[in-house]
C-alpha cells in the first residue's frame, strides 16, 4: 500500500513509513537554519550559566535539561510538520495524557500541581500542551472549515478547548 506526498512528488511504502522516513521527506540539510540552532544554544547555555552561578549545585541538572531539550529540538526542527498534522488527534490525546498524568501524579510547588518528573526530569507538560493544542485546533479547523458557520461546530470546538483546561 503507498500514499501520495501531499505535494504529489514521491509515494511512499508502508516500510518506509513505518520506520519513520516518511516523517522526514522533504527535509533538505542545504535550507536547515543552523545560525538558529547556534544562537539558540548559546543562548540556553547562557542560561546555563546564570543559573550555575545562583546555585552551583543545579549545574548537573540543568546540563542534562539543556541537552534533552537540544536533541528534541534537532529531530523535531528536521519533521515534515504536514506530516505530524495528520496526526492531530493523537496530539490532542497526549494532552489530555500529560495533563492527567500531572493530576495524578504531579509535583506540586509553589502551591499548585504542575510538574511531572520523567527519568530524573521535572518539567512542566502545559507548556507541551500548548503546542500540542494549537496543532489540533490548526487542523481541526482546517478540516471543517466548511462547517465552521455551522451551529453545532463551534460549541464542538468550545467543548475540546475546555477539557484540558477541567
Amino acid at each position: 500500500a503507498t500514499d501520495p506526498d501531499p505535494r504529489g512528488e514521491t509515494e511512499t511504502t508502508a516500510s518506509e513509513r513505518s520506520i519513520g522516513i516518511y516523517m522526514f521527506q522533504g527535509f533538505s540539510i542545504r535550507k536547515y537554519d543552523f545560525l538558529l540552532v547556534i544562537l539558540v544554544t548559546c543562548l540556553s547555555i547562557f542560561g546555563v550559566v546564570a543559573v550555575t552561578s545562583a546555585d552551583p549545585g543545579l549545574t548537573a541538572r540543568q546540563i542534562y535539561g539543556l541537552a534533552i531539550g537540544l536533541a528534541v529540538m534537532l529531530v523535531v526542527s528536521v519533521l515534515d510538520y504536514r506530516r505530524i498534522l495528520r496526526l492531530y488527534w493523537a496530539a490532542y490525546a497526549a494532552c489530555i495524557f500529560l495533563l492527567i498524568l500531572v493530576w495524578r501524579f504531579g509535583l506540586s510547588g509553589g502551591g499548585a500541581r504542575r510538574w511531572i518528573n520523567i527519568a530524573g526530569l521535572t518539567f512542566q507538560p502545559s507548556e507541551a500542551g500548548k503546542i500540542l493544542l494549537i496543532l489540533f485546533f490548526a487542523k481541526f479547523i482546517m478540516e471543517y472549515r466548511e462547517k465552521m458557520s455551522s451551529a453545532l461546530l463551534f460549541p464542538i470546538c468550545c467543548g475540546l478547548a475546555l477539557l484540558p483546561v477541567g
